[in-house]
């Protein structure tokens, strides 16, 4: 009985597995993460620096700490944490992985999904997104499709979803098979 349990758990162990797609940031999102992390970094090193030169001032050290240095460590730290880590594919569901808060779609919600052309989405602009510090995640939009929501992580490997609610969703997994998945759990 307890070979038989073992079989079943590395059968589903594989299956699972082989339903979970890697996103890796590309070279432009791991430029601009280190690019801005410098960046920051150099920000909170001068407004320590500065710390001594407000201690009279309660407006001018809430000034200091606030804009300079507790803003830009908050923007990193959560950037980070929404950031999408992998895409799974269980129990009839779609999750973007994200080390806070998941985004889940019902299979069943997901009217198509198809491969887009990365000359497509050449002219993207971000409407309400974030654009490069750990990936590409929130609004944008583009003469093609119109308004779209991001959890991607490279500018390649687009992977369009639309919803039964006509959103257009965008994901960027390292294997682009994960379309044929989709594709089979929908019915296409």
């Amino acid at each position: 009985m307890h070979q038989r349990w073992r079989q079943a758990l590395d059968y589903e162990q594989l299956y699972f597995k082989n339903m979970e797609y890697k996103s890796t940031l590309d070279w432009n999102s791991k430029t601009v993460t280190i690019i801005i992390g410098i960046l920051f970094s150099g920000q909170v090193t001068f407004f320590i620096t500065l710390l001594d030169k407000v201690q009279g001032s309660i407006v001018g050290l809430t000034g200091v700490l606030l804009f300079g240095i507790i803003m830009p460590i908050a923007i990193y730290v959560t950037c980070y944490l929404y950031r999408p880590i992998k895409y799974l594919i269980a129990d009839n569901k779609l999750i973007v992985k994200r080390l806070v808060k998941d985004v889940t779609f019902d299979i069943n919600e997901i009217k198509d999904a198809y491969i887009v052309k990365n000359d497509f989405m050449r002219w993207t602009r971000k409407t309400f997104g974030n654009g490069g510090l750990f990936g590409f995640y929130g609004e944008f939009k583009n003469d093609s499709f119109g308004d779209m929501v991001w959890y991607a992580t490279q500018k390649k490997n687009y992977v369009m979803l639309e919803t039964t609610l006509k959103e257009k969703i965008i994901l960027t997994p390292d294997d682009i098979n994960m379309v044929k998945e989709i594709r089979k759990l929908i019915g296409k």
